[in-house]
Protein backbone atom coordinates (compact mmCIF):
# COMPACT_ATOMS: atom_id res chain seq x y z
CA UNK A 1 0.00 0.00 0.00
CA UNK A 2 1.52 3.31 -0.72
CA UNK A 3 2.43 5.90 1.81
CA UNK A 4 1.55 9.84 1.02
CA UNK A 5 4.10 12.80 1.52
CA UNK A 6 2.32 16.18 1.12
CA UNK A 7 4.70 18.96 0.46
CA UNK A 8 3.31 22.67 0.59
CA UNK A 9 4.88 25.73 -1.14
CA UNK A 10 4.30 29.67 -0.43
CA UNK A 11 3.25 32.07 -2.91
CA UNK A 12 4.85 35.26 -3.59
CA UNK A 13 5.00 37.59 -0.82
CA UNK A 14 6.51 40.80 0.16
CA UNK A 15 7.13 44.37 -1.04
CA UNK A 16 7.26 44.81 -3.76
CA UNK A 17 5.80 41.30 -4.89
CA UNK A 18 7.99 38.90 -6.34
CA UNK A 19 5.92 37.01 -9.77
CA UNK A 20 7.53 33.80 -7.84
CA UNK A 21 8.31 32.30 -4.05
CA UNK A 22 11.18 29.81 -5.12
CA UNK A 23 9.28 27.21 -2.02
CA UNK A 24 6.63 26.34 -4.44
CA UNK A 25 8.40 26.49 -7.58
CA UNK A 26 10.63 24.00 -6.00
CA UNK A 27 8.12 22.07 -4.90
CA UNK A 28 5.38 21.76 -7.52
CA UNK A 29 7.57 19.91 -9.82
CA UNK A 30 7.67 17.14 -7.46
CA UNK A 31 3.79 16.89 -7.97
CA UNK A 32 2.33 13.14 -8.63
CA UNK A 33 6.04 11.53 -8.14
CA UNK A 34 5.59 7.90 -7.32
CA UNK A 35 8.83 6.61 -5.96
CA UNK A 36 9.76 3.05 -4.50
CA UNK A 37 12.00 3.05 -1.51
CA UNK A 38 13.07 0.18 1.40
CA UNK A 39 11.76 1.19 4.59
CA UNK A 40 13.36 0.00 7.66
CA UNK A 41 12.17 -3.64 7.83
CA UNK A 42 14.15 -3.64 4.18
CA UNK A 43 10.69 -4.18 2.36
CA UNK A 44 9.96 -2.16 -0.42
CA UNK A 45 7.29 0.75 -0.61
CA UNK A 46 6.13 2.94 -2.71
CA UNK A 47 5.38 6.81 -1.60
CA UNK A 48 3.44 9.16 -3.50
CA UNK A 49 4.18 12.96 -3.13
CA UNK A 50 1.44 15.24 -3.02
CA UNK A 51 2.02 19.17 -3.55
CA UNK A 52 -0.08 22.24 -2.30
CA UNK A 53 0.74 25.95 -3.06
CA UNK A 54 -0.62 27.67 0.32
CA UNK A 55 -1.59 31.42 0.76
CA UNK A 56 0.89 33.66 3.17
CA UNK A 57 -1.85 34.76 5.66
CA UNK A 58 -2.63 33.74 8.69
CA UNK A 59 -5.96 33.38 8.68
CA UNK A 60 -6.63 30.84 5.97
CA UNK A 61 -3.16 28.81 7.09
CA UNK A 62 -5.24 28.19 10.32
CA UNK A 63 -7.94 26.60 8.22
CA UNK A 64 -5.56 25.12 5.53
CA UNK A 65 -2.97 23.38 7.20
CA UNK A 66 -5.26 21.10 9.72
CA UNK A 67 -7.18 20.12 6.41
CA UNK A 68 -3.91 18.11 5.47
CA UNK A 69 -3.99 15.81 8.68
CA UNK A 70 -7.87 15.72 8.75
CA UNK A 71 -7.82 14.73 5.02
CA UNK A 72 -10.27 11.90 4.39
CA UNK A 73 -9.45 10.52 1.12
CA UNK A 74 -5.95 10.05 1.72
CA UNK A 75 -3.73 9.94 4.91
CA UNK A 76 -0.96 11.44 4.45
CA UNK A 77 2.44 9.95 6.33
CA UNK A 78 4.79 12.32 5.96
CA UNK A 79 4.73 16.38 5.76
CA UNK A 80 6.86 18.78 4.43
CA UNK A 81 6.40 22.18 4.49
CA UNK A 82 8.84 24.93 2.50
CA UNK A 83 9.29 28.50 3.18
CA UNK A 84 11.92 31.12 1.38
CA UNK A 85 14.32 31.78 4.57
CA UNK A 86 15.19 35.17 3.38
CA UNK A 87 17.16 35.87 6.38
CA UNK A 88 19.76 32.84 5.52
CA UNK A 89 20.29 33.30 2.08
CA UNK A 90 22.53 30.66 0.49
CA UNK A 91 21.65 28.45 3.13
CA UNK A 92 19.02 25.50 3.52
CA UNK A 93 17.80 25.48 6.72
CA UNK A 94 15.88 22.26 8.24
CA UNK A 95 13.53 23.35 10.88
CA UNK A 96 12.92 21.67 14.63
CA UNK A 97 10.98 23.95 17.12
CA UNK A 98 8.08 26.46 16.78
CA UNK A 99 6.37 28.36 18.94
CA UNK A 100 2.75 29.47 19.51
CA UNK A 101 3.53 33.65 20.37
CA UNK A 102 5.63 35.95 18.31
CA UNK A 103 3.75 36.54 15.33
CA UNK A 104 3.85 40.26 14.75
CA UNK A 105 4.71 40.49 10.88
CA UNK A 106 2.12 41.53 8.61
CA UNK A 107 1.21 38.96 6.03
CA UNK A 108 -0.13 39.78 2.47
CA UNK A 109 -3.25 40.94 3.65
CA UNK A 110 -1.83 43.02 6.07
CA UNK A 111 -2.82 41.03 8.72
CA UNK A 112 -1.33 39.55 12.06
CA UNK A 113 -2.84 37.40 14.66
CA UNK A 114 -4.43 39.10 17.24
CA UNK A 115 -1.65 39.76 19.74
CA UNK A 116 0.60 37.74 17.84
CA UNK A 117 -0.88 34.43 19.29
CA UNK A 118 -2.04 31.42 17.39
CA UNK A 119 -5.56 31.27 18.28
CA UNK A 120 -5.62 27.12 18.17
CA UNK A 121 -3.78 24.88 20.93
CA UNK A 122 -2.61 25.06 24.08
CA UNK A 123 1.37 24.04 23.67
CA UNK A 124 3.69 27.48 24.01
CA UNK A 125 6.66 25.28 21.78
CA UNK A 126 6.70 22.38 20.04
CA UNK A 127 9.53 20.41 18.36
CA UNK A 128 9.18 17.73 15.17
CA UNK A 129 10.59 14.65 16.44
CA UNK A 130 12.10 13.65 13.27
CA UNK A 131 16.23 13.29 13.36
CA UNK A 132 17.18 16.28 12.14
CA UNK A 133 20.71 16.09 12.70
CA UNK A 134 21.02 13.15 11.50
CA UNK A 135 18.88 14.00 7.82
CA UNK A 136 21.58 17.09 7.45
CA UNK A 137 24.29 14.26 8.03
CA UNK A 138 22.85 12.16 4.80
CA UNK A 139 22.15 14.77 3.07
CA UNK A 140 25.59 16.74 3.13
CA UNK A 141 28.00 13.71 3.49
CA UNK A 142 25.65 11.12 1.36
CA UNK A 143 24.30 12.74 -1.20
CA UNK A 144 27.09 15.48 -1.38
CA UNK A 145 24.88 18.69 -1.18
CA UNK A 146 26.45 21.90 0.95
CA UNK A 147 25.02 24.41 2.87
CA UNK A 148 22.36 22.31 4.73
CA UNK A 149 22.06 22.88 8.24
CA UNK A 150 19.62 22.46 11.52
CA UNK A 151 17.59 25.48 12.47
CA UNK A 152 15.97 26.37 15.71
CA UNK A 153 14.50 29.70 14.53
CA UNK A 154 11.69 29.59 11.70
CA UNK A 155 11.30 33.52 11.97
CA UNK A 156 8.03 33.70 14.00
CA UNK A 157 6.26 34.62 10.43
CA UNK A 158 3.80 32.58 8.32
CA UNK A 159 6.72 29.71 7.91
CA UNK A 160 6.67 29.10 11.71
CA UNK A 161 3.09 29.46 12.15
CA UNK A 162 2.39 26.93 9.26
CA UNK A 163 5.18 24.72 11.14
CA UNK A 164 3.60 25.18 14.21
CA UNK A 165 0.15 24.22 13.75
CA UNK A 166 1.07 21.06 11.77
CA UNK A 167 2.79 19.62 14.20
CA UNK A 168 0.35 20.44 16.67
CA UNK A 169 -2.21 18.63 14.23
CA UNK A 170 -0.05 15.71 13.97
CA UNK A 171 0.37 14.73 17.74
CA UNK A 172 -3.32 15.10 18.34
CA UNK A 173 -3.73 12.08 15.78
CA UNK A 174 -3.98 8.06 17.34
CA UNK A 175 -1.32 7.24 14.62
CA UNK A 176 1.09 10.44 14.13
CA UNK A 177 2.69 11.11 11.38
CA UNK A 178 6.28 13.05 10.73
CA UNK A 179 6.00 16.80 9.94
CA UNK A 180 9.40 18.73 8.87
CA UNK A 181 10.12 22.69 8.01
CA UNK A 182 12.36 23.09 4.88
CA UNK A 183 13.74 26.96 4.49
CA UNK A 184 15.22 27.08 1.14
CA UNK A 185 17.03 30.02 -0.29
CA UNK A 186 16.45 32.60 -3.53
CA UNK A 187 17.19 30.73 -6.80
CA UNK A 188 20.76 30.15 -7.98
CA UNK A 189 21.83 30.98 -4.26
CA UNK A 190 23.35 28.67 -4.76
CA UNK A 191 21.09 26.15 -6.20
CA UNK A 192 19.19 26.23 -9.23
CA UNK A 193 15.19 25.48 -8.51
CA UNK A 194 15.49 21.93 -10.18
CA UNK A 195 18.51 21.46 -7.77
CA UNK A 196 16.36 22.25 -4.79
CA UNK A 197 13.39 20.31 -6.14
CA UNK A 198 16.15 17.60 -5.86
CA UNK A 199 17.14 18.18 -2.40
CA UNK A 200 13.48 18.29 -1.64
CA UNK A 201 12.92 15.07 -3.14
CA UNK A 202 15.94 13.57 -1.12
CA UNK A 203 14.41 14.92 2.38
CA UNK A 204 11.00 12.83 1.20
CA UNK A 205 12.78 10.02 0.10
CA UNK A 206 15.07 9.63 3.53
CA UNK A 207 12.09 10.20 5.94
CA UNK A 208 9.62 7.79 4.11
CA UNK A 209 13.04 5.08 4.24
CA UNK A 210 13.45 6.08 8.33
CA UNK A 211 10.27 6.38 9.99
Amino acid sequence: MAEFVIFTGFEPFGIPRPPTNPSWEAVKQLTGKKLEVKGQDNSIKEIIFDTEEIPVEYGPILNKVPEFHQNTDKTYKYYIHVGLGRGHDHQIRIETLAHKKGYCKKDNVNQIPDRGVCPAYDIEEIKTDVDVKCLVEHLCNQKGWKEIYQSDDAGRYLCEYTFYISLCENIKKSNPGKVLFVHVPSENRPYSIDQLSQILEDIGVWIAENY
